[in-house]
């Protein structure tokens, strides 16, 4: 019998959906899914056996996650659990491996259904992703933060990464501390927050131009505690200190106080940096990130992206793509600056651009 806790929809059917078998080593085995479940069942057969004759069930429950362990942790795949049901099943043809798809990742399994590791292909897309020269060896420093999964940095060879049997990344990254180890929330009102082990979604993590400084953002204010908000926190940290928690400053700056979401910091020296984002416009530091002053308006725009010439230090030109807050069909504006953001002009007529960055 399928368990209550494991039916994604109560009172509608569970009928068999996508199957799959392949034959290793001698032995067969088929897998079958149900509809609007997270559940597999498999069947092995050996040479002198039937397929079919035994089976073997593994569900996903909320309180067993016994064969389905998970990359972020304690965090239960996908905030909206009931809508994650096991919808298609693949196999490889002469290996072990087993992929189930859902909605919002994909399990993974090695031992031929065993035991399967989530692989979450929404809350771990980039959102962002910062590279630099470290040396003249061909190696860059790599920054990047995903969507909910943190924020990471490395060092990648790049002729290694280019070359045609490379893996994926062509280096090796370490996760950078979280801000929260753990978040004490009220069970009732609060059911999402208790699976969080911390708080890393929409993360920003951008060094400075020799690596020397980074800002991180954490934009905890969209989670509440018992007592309330959290606001917004930004972060100033030196190299040496990059994966020691301990060592990151908050900056306490009360042109923040109030801000809206940060979309980006963008270093122009190792002293100049601006910030910008939606409902808060433009800001700029002088002095490393340590403070930071209003700069433009954005004529009440959200700030989506900014860029700076490849020649600033001669030029002082840089691009910015404005989205009207109030929405519309045309609200995508770009603007450029040729005095380091002091003053702005419009390129072209309002929906020009399309809803891109």
């Amino acid at each position: 019998a399928i368990p209550a806790s494991a039916v994604v929809h109560p009172g509608e059917g569970t009928p068999p959906g996508a199957l799959a078998a392949h034959t290793v080593a001698s032995t067969t085995t088929l897998f079958v899914l149900h509809a609007n479940t997270k559940c597999v069942w498999f069947s092995r057969a050996g040479p002198a056996e039937t397929v079919g004759d035994s089976w073997t069930m593994k569900c996903m429950e909320k309180d067993d996650l016994t064969h389905f362990n998970n990359l972020l942790g304690v965090t239960v795949p996908a905030d909206n659990f009931d809508l994650e049901e096991f919808n298609d099943v693949h196999v490889a043809p002469t290996s072990k491996t087993v992929m189930l798809a859902t909605f919002q990742g994909i399990y993974k399994s090695t031992n031929d259904g065993d035991t399967f590791l989530y692989r979450d292909t929404v809350r771990l897309a980039i959102t962002g992703l910062r590279a630099r020269p470290t040396k003249d060896d061909g190696t860059l420093a790599v920054s990047f933060c995903t969507y909910t999964g943190g924020c990471f940095r490395g060092v990648v060879d790049l002729a290694a990464a280019l070359a045609a049997d490379a893996d994926a990344t062509g280096g090796d990254f370490v996760k950078l501390p979280s801000y929260f180890d753990e978040v004490t929330a009220n069970p009732t009102t609060d059911p999402l927050l208790t699976r969080r082990k911390n708080q890393e979604a929409f993360n920003i993590f951008v060094p400075n131009v020799d690596g020397s400084v980074a800002l991180r953002y954490v934009p905890i204010s969209a989670l509440k505690n018992n007592e309330g908000f959290f606001p917004n926190k930004i972060f100033r940290v030196t190299e040496a200190n990059f994966y020691d928690y301990d060592n990151y400053v908050d900056i306490t700056d009360t042109n923040f106080e109030d801000s809206g979401t940060i979309q980006g910091f963008l270093w122009a020296t190792n002293d100049v940096v601006y910030a910008y984002g939606l409902n808060m416009y433009v800001k700029l530091s002088t002095d490393g990130g340590a403070t930071f002053a209003p700069l433009w308006d954005a004529t009440g725009f959200d700030v989506w992206k900014m860029a700076l010439s490849p020649t600033f230090a001669t030029d002082s030109t840089m691009l910015a793509v404005l989205r009207d807050p109030a929405g519309g069909s045309k609200r995508h504006r770009a603007y450029r600056s040729t005095d380091a953001g002091t003053t702005w002009t419009q390129l072209g007529d309002r929906g020009d651009m399309p809803a891109c960055s």
